[in-house]
């Protein structure tokens, strides 16, 4: 199941995981793998919002943005 998966990701060196559908944010560390849910864009939401990541020699930066006009 879900640990399996997991662990599977963490052993293969896997940095990010990019997940969806839950309608709200989440960012979580396990065994130096980075799981991130985003919350939802759509306009029924109370907090619309999007993820950009930059990507560079140093690494990861998540920048979750405000998807309000």
């Amino acid at each position: 199941g879900t640990y399996s998966l997991m662990e599977l990701l963490g052993r293969h060196e896997v940095s990010l995981v990019l997940q969806g559908h839950d309608h709200y944010r989440e960012v979580l560390d396990y065994d130096d793998v980075r799981y991130v849910v985003v919350g939802a864009i759509s306009e029924k939401s109370e907090t619309p919002e999007y993820l950009k990541i930059d990507v560079s020699s140093e690494g990861l930066t998540l920048d979750f943005k405000s998807a309000c006009k």
